[in-house]
């Protein structure tokens, strides 16, 4: 039988451990809480437009806008592609808006995925840094069912997860990162780590030029884009590659491949074709 001098150092040991795991939670992953309020004062708005690609050939189009108001910044990214499924063509179509304050912290989000075969939607509030309220339903004739998720302090969706990074530290090859995200498809809040696994550049169009033999568009004015590899190992939408800005130059996407193009060679030759 442990004595009472045992139990007693027992007791001490763990609530020393739990005063330890506090501090390290408070120093190792409030400051990128409060990086997140530097990186928003960075964000500018624009525009990006992307092939997706299954293999090598372009199944559809999609893009990943920022655009700031007063006091808030909001990211809208797009998907629309045509796939097969079973041998039946069908079309999909996904949006994610997400409106934060300028410290990045979540106010609002909205997820909607039509196809023919899956319809989703979800969407929800923070509810004063604690709560997540959240609505979901899949299906045509789904009913919408309503959830509430406590969080610990301020989230990130994961589509603002690279842009946390570019405009908070900035990456380099080997860090690593501990963001708080919430995942809208599993509904769960978590401290996603981020590894930063590789560099290199690219080379991106600026803008293109309609080809009059070939009544296509082509992209001219080269650009050489230096990028970072995102890698997060529980995935969850996390990862590609990323500009100095947090915009991303290639990636996946819902098991497709994105690359960057000018919006006529992306949209447009795709709409042709």
């Amino acid at each position: 039988r442990m004595s009472r001098r045992g139990w007693t150092a027992v007791v001490v040991l763990v609530l020393w451990g739990g005063g330890v795991a506090a501090l390290v939670r408070r120093e190792y992953f409030q400051p990128n809480v409060e990086r997140l309020a530097e990186a928003g004062t960075r964000v500018t708005p624009g525009a990006v437009f992307y092939a997706v690609l299954q293999g090598t050939h372009q199944v559809g189009f999609a893009s990943s806008t920022i655009d700031t108001v007063t006091g808030g910044i909001t990211s809208t990214d797009y998907l629309l592609a045509n796939v097969d499924v079973g041998g039946a063509g069908q079309r999909l179509q996904a949006r994610t808006r997400v409106d934060v304050s300028r410290a990045l912290r979540l106010r609002h989000f909205e997820v909607d995925v039509e196809s023919d075969s899956a319809p989703f939607h979800a969407g929800g509030r923070v509810d004063g840094d604690s709560v997540v309220v959240y609505i979901v339903s899949k299906g045509a004739n789904a009913t919408a069912d309503s959830t509430r998720v406590r969080i610990d302090g301020p989230v990130l969706l994961p589509a603002l997860v690279p842009l946390a990074i570019a405009l908070g530290e900035g990456p380099a090859v080997g860090k690593s990162y501990v963001l708080p995200v919430f995942n809208p498809s599993t509904m769960v809040p978590s401290d996603a780590r981020i590894h930063v696994t590789a560099e290199t550049t690219f080379v991106v169009n600026d803008s293109s030029v309609l080809d009059p033999a070939t009544k296509r568009w082509r992209g001219v004015q080269p650009d050489t884009v230096r990028a970072w590899r995102l890698q997060a190992p529980s995935g969850g939408g996390i990862g590609g590659w990323i500009d100095a800005q947090g915009r991303v130059v290639a990636g996946t996407k819902m098991g497709f491949r994105l690359e960057r193009r000018p919006y006529e060679v992306a949209y447009e030759n795709w709409r042709l074709d």
